[in-house]
């Protein structure tokens, strides 16, 4: 599930399907390029996830430094 729906789970106002399906093909090139998922379920208590969800960009890319 894309961050976008997450917020909107705390925030009731509406989402753009748009940005979630670009989310979601990230998600499908990720793991393409690399062979596993970027995360393992998209959860609050997911680390990885939460970088993500938080715009911690460098950090997350660093978690999946080989």
């Amino acid at each position: 599930m894309a961050p976008e729906i997450h917020i909107c789970r705390q925030n009731p106002t509406p989402y753009n399907p748009l940005c979630a399906d670009i989310f979601a093909l990230g998600v499908i090139i990720f793991a393409v390029m690399l062979g596993r998922l970027p995360f393992e379920l998209a959860v609050p208590e997911n680390k990885v996830f939460n970088l993500l969800k938080e715009g911690k960009i460098a950090e997350f890319w660093a978690f999946h430094q080989i």
